[in-house]
Parts: structure tokens; sequence; C-alpha cells
């Protein structure tokens, strides 16, 4: 007789025998319960209202709106103290404790109110990195990032027994990579090797997009904020002068201000559709023939330079655009976004060879680290020395262009001995007139610009420089040299040191206008503020302090910001030591220091994690104060191989790169170094300030005219 089996034997037999649940069943059967919890947590906070209650209907539709625009609700009935610590208590950590204190915007808006919660985006600065929900995965910027590496690692193999590259056959500034491709590596199994790295770091890089749960640096009111500003055809974000935080403002007035101030005048003049891109072929069309013409004269690295420049395709339109000077009255600068045009291309090369003029100019200034070094070497000033500034009004629009050729001209021949030799002289001034021909687009209208430097091109600041510098060794310096103990310019800022007569400085600040170039001048001062500094002269020596301009409102990037750590270290020890050299005191120094910290703080960091970095910053100066730094080793960038990739808070560590690319790799290479180069997310500015106005549905600048 057959025994009848027990429940155990039934259950385990049960359990061998039935199918296995698929990993897809399984991820269905748990959104299923996600939806189903849910569900109940909104019936738990927002129980079915009765159809013919008003309030109830009103506050329920009410926790909705803040749920997805706050990210949190509110009970009415409890009082308002009760409210707000149940808001705080629902706060995430990470928002609480990186609340920032300093948060300013300008609002310029007139006829149109800025979105809720402006401030609350915009005072994060634009340069506030957005954090994606999750890492970056394996996505179409993985796979380029990799065929970069192994395109180096190609490209060192191929040329291994190739002539070393030497100084004159390549030029830093001018260098445009090439499309060629080289073979793959036959000898050895470096191929191999490089496509086990590859799915490492493919495993990495999945597993980390996976894994996590989305977490954002935003909050739902600013993800808001930032919709509504993208999408709002009423409204323009735009850039301050001097960084001073960004700007709202109705798109009429931005159109209207730069219509009135700069378009509308007769410094430009408006061209049709047709008439613009007739210009543009046009001076596409000479510069290519004068290359061709003089092609010959140029140095072979130059002339590698115009043969790849040419082969770019799709040449952007020159963009114009303006940044408002809130500390001057709200008035405006104009400036035309040249990068991507053909004209730029040249323009690049002009900047290049005016490097090599720029030794004709005494009064040439590099930053204001030159002027510390160079005003600390007075020991003991006259009694009557006074320091005094000069300042350009409006220069790069005041620069006749036919007056700057003849002046190019002049330089090349009364100081011929002094120009490099085997300078293309001719080429150099047939470009220059060519790219000073400025055609631009603002919105749907076309501008040529008649007079006046090509604003945005990559030679204006030296075209400047050189041009008013001409004025300063022929006429300034001659007259005036047993005047003045110190005369430097930085483009159309001056500064100098005066010790002759009253009379005599009328004289000077009258010598300062060339052609249509006028200057204002400070007047003889025992203190005055120039570039980033405040300059005095006390007891007979130069005193040094930082300046800062009253309005700047400090707006660091914040430690919620999708930036690399090392930025937050940079920007600490950049800064206290700029206050080291900057200020004579040391009491200034301490001041500046406590000022700088308090800020760093006021932005969100924390006293804990900056404290380490100051004192890391105070100990290398100490050191370097008591002997002197050793000569450092500059690392040849050709030896450096290059892993590109976008930085994540989250994603992938630096490490685990590295040791994905020892195990497969290794120092097999060809390289010296191996450097995991990260490029930062997507910013604020990014997102909503734009050179380009394309919004076909929004006021048109046309409408103005």
């Amino acid at each position: 007789m057959k025994r009848e089996a027990t429940e155990e034997e039934i259950e385990r037999n049960f359990k061998e025998t039935r199918r296995k649940v698929s990993r897809r069943c399984q991820q269905r059967w748990k959104k299923k319960q996600q939806k189903e919890t849910a569900k109940e947590v909104t019936n738990l906070y927002f129980p079915p209202t009765v159809p013919f209650n008003l309030t109830s209907n009103v506050t329920h539709s009410m926790n909705i709106d803040n749920l997805r625009t706050h990210g949190f609700t509110i009970d009415p009935s409890l009082p308002r103290w009760e409210r707000l610590a149940n808001t705080i208590l629902r706060m995430p950590p990470r928002q609480w404790f990186s609340r920032l204190d300093q948060t300013a915007f300008h609002n310029l808006c007139s006829r149109t109110k800025p979105p809720l919660g402006t401030r609350l985006l915009l005072g994060l600065s634009e340069k506030f990195c957005i954090e994606r929900g999750r890492p970056p995965g394996v996505d179409r910027r993985f796979r380029i990032n990799f065929e970069r590496l192994r395109r180096s690692i190609r490209l060192r193999d191929y040329f291994k027994f190739q002539h070393q590259a030497k100084a004159d056959d390549y030029i830093k500034e001018l260098y445009i990579s090439s499309n060629w491709e080289p073979p793959a590596i036959l000898h050895g199994d470096m191929e191999q090797r490089m496509m086990s790295y590859a799915i490492k770091l493919e495993q990495l890089f999945r597993r980390a997009s996976q894994r996590r749960r989305p977490r954002y640096n935003l909050s739902p009111l600013q993800y808001k904020v930032l919709q509504d500003l993208k999408e709002n055809k009423e409204i323009i974000v735009c850039l301050t002068d001097k960084n001073l935080g960004p700007v709202v403002m109705d798109r009429a007035d931005y159109m209207k201000r730069a219509l009135n101030d700069h378009l509308n005048t007769s410094t430009y003049t408006r061209l049709s559709y047709l008439e613009a891109k007739k210009a543009m072929r046009d001076i596409q069309f000479d510069l290519e023939m004068l290359l061709e013409h003089y092609g010959d004269t140029l140095s072979k690295p130059e002339q590698q330079y115009f043969r790849r420049f040419l082969q770019l395709e799709d040449y952007r339109t020159k963009q114009f655009y303006i940044t408002i000077k809130v500390h001057k009255n709200g008035a405006t600068r104009p400036i035309v976004s040249c990068c991507g045009s053909f004209p730029e291309g040249f323009s690049k090369w002009l900047d290049y060879k005016m490097k090599s003029l720029l030794p004709l100019v005494p009064t040439y200034l590099r930053d204001s680290y030159q002027v510390l070094k160079e005003l600390r070497e007075f020991k003991d000033l006259p009694s009557n020395a006074k320091v005094f500034t000069f300042d350009a009004v409006s220069m790069y629009t005041n620069i006749n262009t036919a007056h700057a050729l003849e002046i190019f001209s002049k330089w090349f021949t009364d100081f011929k001995d002094e120009i490099p030799s085997g300078f293309p002289k001719t080429f150099f001034m047939k470009t220059l007139e060519k790219v000073m021909g400025n055609v631009f687009q603002f919105d749907d209208l076309f501008f040529h610009q008649e007079d006046g430097t090509a604003m945005g091109t990559s030679c204006a600041v030296l075209y400047a420089t050189l041009y008013f510098g001409y004025h300063e060794r022929t006429s300034i310096i001659p007259m005036f040299k047993t005047s003045f103990l110190y005369l430097k310019r930085f483009i159309d800022d001056g500064i100098g040191i005066w010790h002759g007569t009253t009379q005599e400085f009328e004289r000077f600040k009258q010598a300062l206008t060339f052609k249509n170039l006028r200057w204002t001048t400070s007047g003889l001062q025992d203190s005055v503020d120039f570039l980033d500094l405040n300059i005095s002269i006390e007891n007979g020596r130069i005193v040094t302090r930082t300046y800062e301009k009253p309005l700047n409102k400090f707006l660091y990037i914040p430690p919620t910001s999708a930036h690399s750590p090392g930025v937050l270290k940079s920007t600490i020890h950049g800064n206290v030591r700029r206050y080291w050299f900057q200020n004579s005191n040391i009491e200034d120094y301490k001041n500046q220091v406590r000022k700088f910290k308090s800020r760093l703080e006021a932005r969100g960091h924390a006293h804990a994690d900056l404290v380490p970095i100051f004192k890391e910053v105070f100990t290398a100066l100490d050191k370097e104060s008591k002997s002197p730094p050793s000569a450092t080793t500059t690392t040849d960038s050709s030896n450096v191989l290059f892993q590109h990739g976008e930085y994540h808070p989250r994603g992938v560590s630096r490490r685990d790169i590295c040791r994905a690319f020892m195990d497969t790799i290794g120092n097999d290479s060809g390289f010296d170094r191996f450097v995991i180069a990260y490029s930062r997310p997507r910013n604020i500015r990014d997102a909503l300030i734009k050179s380009t106005l394309s919004d076909t549905d929004g006021v048109r600048a046309s409408s103005f005219l």
C-alpha cells in the first residue's frame, strides 16, 4: 500500500518543481507594490473629499500644488509655528545644512513679475552645476571619450619611431587636431587590453547608473522656476558686467536697450538678411584669397593651422548681446559672440602675432601681480609724489579703424628694427582690415559695424593695447618722462605715480586724447583703486590692499553644486594667496581672509570642511615665506594620457577608474602619466543665458524699429 506524503514533503516537492520567477516579473511585482503603497500614502494624507465640501476640496488642491512645487505639504488646521517645525523636520539634511544666507540677483523687470522663487535659483549663481538624477551610464558621450583615449594610444604607437616634434613645429595657441584615424596596433596585445579596459569601464558605469536612487541638487521649487524661466517668452536672463550676479529683465526692455544704446547709432548700419549673407560670404572669400596669395610667408605650423581650419564646416554667425552695468546705473556693455565664425579663425592668428609685438609697448601691463611686483621696488618716494588712474571712454567703439590701420603701419616702419624677423607684415595688415569688418546678428536683425573695434573677436584686446601704445611711446612718454615715476596700462585702465607740477598734469590729461579716443582721470591723490587693488602712498612708501567693489555679491559656488571637490580647494588656495600678495599690512590680510571665510559659510560651506583647507594654505605660505620655492619641473602634456568624462558627485570614482586602467593597460600605453580629466556638467548659465535670441514666439527686435 502506497504511503501518503506528509505536508513537509508536499511543500518541498512544490518548491522544487515550480518555475523560477524571472527578474522582469520580479521588477513588475515590485513596481506594482510601490504603486499600491504610494496610493495608500496618498489616501492617508489626502483622504477622498466630499463632493459638496468646497473647503476640503480647496485644501486638497493646495496640498497637491505644494507637494509638486515645494516638495512638502501643510495642514492649515495646525498653528503656524507647528507647520514651520513640521516643514523643517521633513527637509532633507543635505538641504538644511547647505542652505544659503547670501542669495541675490538683480530684478530689472518693469512689466512682468518673475516666477516665485527666482531668487532661490539665480541666487545660486550662474555657475551652479545642475546634478543629474543618476550618474551617467554607457551613453554616446562614454563611447566618444573611450575612442579619444584609444586614438591617443594608437597615435603614440604609430609615431613611436617617427621624429620627435620640435618646438618650432607646434604652436599651442593655434593648434587644431586632425581627423586622421591611426591604424590599429597589430603587434602585441594592446588592442585586446584596451577592449578589456573598455569592458571594465562599461561595467563600472552601468553599475553606478543603475544601482543608485535618483538624487538632485535643486529643490522642486527651483526646478519649477528653471522650467518657467526657460519657457517664459517675456523674460530674459542675462549677465552683469564685472560678474556682479545674474539679471532678470523684460525681453522688450532688453531689446530696446540694445537698439537705443548701441545699434541705432551711426556706428552700425542695418542690413537685410540677403545683404548680411552676401557681406559674410565676401569677407570669407577675401580671407581665403589672402591666405592663398600670402600663405607662403607663414611658418609651417601656421600653414597647418589654416589648412585644418578651412576643413571645418558649419561656421556660426556672430551674435550680438549686452551685459548690464548695475554698478553704473544700469548702463549696458555691447559684446559680440564671435566663437565659431569664419573670421574668428583668422582673428586668433592675429592675436598670436600681436603677442610678439607687445615688447614694443613700454606701458603694457599683464595683470595686477605685475603692478605689485613693480611698485614694491619703490622704497622712498618724493614728498610731492601722488598716484592717479586714467580710464578710457568706450575704448573699443571709439577706435577709428582707418586710423588704427595707419598706426599699425607706423609700428612696422618707425620701429622696424624691433619687429620680429620674418613677420608677415602685408598679410597681417590685409587680414586685420578684413577681420575688423564686423557683420553680426541680433535676434531677427543684421548689422554691419562701420567703425570701431570688432567687439568680441580674439585680437580685440591686443589690438586696442597696441593702438594706444604707439601714442604713449611716441608722444606721452617723451613729453612727460620727467614728471612721472611710473606709468602702466591694462587695456583701458591706467595707473601712474606723478611728481611733477599741477600745470604739467593738466597738460598730461589733454595729451591723453588720441583721435576719437577720450580718457578720464582720477586726479592726483594719495590713494586710488585700480583693478582689484587699493594703492596708497603712506610716509613715502607704497601700501597696497585688496579692493572689492561695493556691489559685489560674492556668489561663490555652493557645496551642493555638481562641481569636482577640487574646485573649492583651488578657490580657497587662489584667493588666500592673492590676499597674501596684495596686502602690505598683515592685519589687512587677516581681515580679508576672515571675510572670505565668512562669505564661503554664507554660501553654505560648513566650517568643518573649510578649516582643513585653510590650514593647508597657511602652511604652504609659511614654508614659502621662510624658504624660496624650489624650481618646479613642468610635465609635457604630450606625455600624459587623458581619460575624459563628465563629473558626477555619485559617479564612478577616480580610484576605480585608475584601478581598471592599471589592471588592463597598465604602464605599457607609452605615456608617462594617466590623468582623469573631468568636465563640468551643465550649469544654470547653459540652461538660461544664451547669446542667440531664437525664440520666434516672443517679442522680436524688428518690432521696435
